[in-house]
């Protein structure tokens, strides 16, 4: 295999190649966040929708593929949220109670209090930093994954994410009819 194969498909330390997934994978898709207030005079509730269309659109998520990653976080009732209420939300005819917003929070990694009020939460200052930071992150990812001998990834951490990672590749897929 060449080197650059090899830094392709390397998995976390104590992976076996059968883990082994292309770089990508193990990179997380995010969302950027920005503020998004509600005009003057608006309930802070009233751009819920389009913060929620904003981040699964950054994810690159369909309205489809966001109900399926709802319901793989919906592990009490297992049912997630419909693809229909998922559009009532964005449109702004309806919104989610709590139940929801917090499917809705954990599918698409963003603050429950962002979707709410489209405040920011402790971050970095400035968007410049953030984006430093994140390509810092990826590039130890793709350092750790290159060289499995330095050992010192928190398994449980890196699992979590993995699983993560894969939820919401399986959710992009479209659903197949039994």
């Amino acid at each position: 295999m060449s080197e650059s194969t090899n830094n392709e498909t390397a998995g976390p330390p104590g992976s076996t190649p059968n883990d082994a997934e292309p770089l990508r994978a193990f990179i997380l898709p995010g969302v950027s966040l920005r503020p998004m207030p509600a005009a003057n005079g608006e309930p802070p509730e009233a751009r819920l929708g389009e913060r929620l269309k904003e981040a699964r659109q950054q994810l690159e998520l369909s309205v489809e593929a966001l109900s399926r990653l709802t319901k793989t976080y919906d592990a009490h009732a297992g049912k997630g949220i419909s693809p229909p209420t998922l559009a009532r939300y964005e449109s702004g005819d309806t919104t989610p109670n709590v139940r929801e917003l917090r499917l809705l929070g954990e599918s698409l990694d963003v603050p429950v209090q962002w979707l709410v009020d489209g405040g920011l939460p402790d971050q970095p200052k400035g968007q410049q930093e953030a984006q430093e930071l994140l390509a810092a992150l990826n590039s130890y990812i793709r350092f750790v994954q290159a060289n499995p001998d330095i050992g010192s990834i928190d398994m449980m951490t890196w699992h979590a994410e993995r699983r993560r990672a894969l939820a919401i590749e399986e959710a992009k897929r479209p659903a197949t009819k039994a």
